[in-house]
């Protein structure tokens, strides 16, 4: 009888030596049956990067340029028509590709690299929360997706993964009306991202993870080499076995419970093969203490406590953006990005050591925790905290 299982494979890869990542992407394809199981010649193909923001190749905020490299080469060699896709947080996907040097890789193949721009309404996939979702157009009419997404943490969904990068496959500013939907409810969020997967259907993901990010992720967090990269025809089940290898509690992950609720994709390990190198290859690679990843505080950890105590202990529970003005150069991205529009310049009394005579203050009640403008800020200057009794929640043995 044959294996049903959804496929997820790993490859190590220590670094971003060309060579290197060639032979990791090759190998993580191959242990799936190639690039042929999934591309076939005159093929309209999208390779959907992560292109959050503007940021050097040193960042390693964006997918990197020599993953985008292996792939191309992969899928050129198949015989498809190829194009980079993006609608990034700041920016455009030229201007960002660009500073992340994948612009430079598709100039030499020839590729061309666009910003997504005009949204279509499609038909969601069934069992899917939101029955009509407006997405980008040339999402909805390429032949064949392939996601690239660059593993990271993130504020609101803990970890930005296979299913989080597609939310990039929604158009610019209409990105923000979803967070203002969701509100402060974590699986609503979650459902929306599975629910664009569903719809999507990518043929093929294949993650980096050679160097991603924890802490303060997805743009200003700690850099840290987890040494592999990772690929799979299912999303969901690629982000149980990266969730795995990390060392993530999945109860913090909410794509997942989302997926298990909209009964999409793969959320059992059990049930998942994993090919190629094993969990505890790919767990042993990158750190030798091998310590699980450092996740940002879960701002949705008030919700397990009942509606009056919530009210009650709100300010000292819930975790907040809080912005460092002495690292904020006034630049207004967080103001622009909010979605409820609780951000916005104060006047101060006298200018601080830097020349400054404002600074950027948020409005506590209407926040939703979306932590749209710690995701965006240029300088890394908006960081998570918890609230202090969250921390001693965190930290009283009862709790364990």
């Amino acid at each position: 009888m044959a294996n049903d299982k959804p496929k997820v494979s790993l490859a190590l890869c220590g670094d971003y030596n060309r060579h290197a990542v060639e032979k990791a992407v090759r190998a993580s394809v191959e242990a799936l049956g190639g690039i042929e199981k999934f591309v076939r010649k005159g093929q309209r193909v999208l390779l959907k990067p992560n292109l959050l923001a503007p940021k050097d190749v040193s960042s390693m905020v964006t997918t990197h340029p020599e993953i985008m490299r292996a792939v191309l080469s992969l899928v050129l060699d198949a015989g498809a028509d190829v194009v980079i896709g993006d609608s990034p947080a700041i920016g455009s996907a030229v201007s960002v590709s660009r500073k992340a040097g994948i612009l430079e890789v598709a100039e030499h193949f020839g590729v061309k690299v666009m910003n997504f721009t005009e949204a279509c309404r499609a038909k969601s996939a069934e069992n899917c929360t939101y029955k009509m979702l407006d997405l980008a157009r040339e999402a909805l009419e390429a032949e064949v997706i392939i996601n690239l997404p660059k593993i990271k943490t993130h504020g609101a969904m803990s970890l930005t993964m296979a299913v989080k990068n597609l939310f990039g496959c929604v158009v610019g500013r209409a990105k923000t009306q979803w967070h203002l939907k969701a509100g402060r409810d974590a699986i609503a969020f979650a459902r929306m991202l599975v629910d664009i997967c569903s719809t999507l259907k990518p043929a093929l993901t294949i993650a980096d993870a050679v160097v991603g990010m924890e802490g303060n992720g997805p743009s200003s967090g700690t850099l840290r080499r987890f040494g592999w990269v990772s690929a799979s025809a299912d999303v969901v089940a690629m982000d149980r076995v990266i969730t795995d290898v990390l060392g993530a509690p999945p109860s913090r992950v909410y794509v997942l419970e989302a997926a298990r609720q909209a009964n999409a994709g793969e959320t059992e390990l059990d049930c998942i093969e994993v090919v190629g190198e094993t969990i505890e290859a790919a767990k042993a690679v990158g750190q030798t203490d091998r310590r699980p990843v450092e996740l940002p505080p879960d701002p949705f950890e008030r919700s397990r406590m009942g509606e009056l105590m919530r009210r009650l202990v709100k300010s000292s529970l819930t975790p907040e953006p809080v912005i460092d003005h002495n690292i904020c150069t006034r630049c207004g991205t967080c103001i622009d990005i909010c979605p409820p529009q609780v951000i916005k310049f104060e006047q101060m009394r006298k200018k601080d050591k830097a020349g400054y005579d404002r600074k950027a203050v948020i409005d506590r009640l209407g926040c939703i925790h979306c932590f749209c403008c710690q995701e965006v800020c240029p300088e890394g200057a908006i960081t998570i905290k918890s609230g202090r009794l969250a921390g001693l929640l965190a930290r009283s043995p009862a709790q364990a």
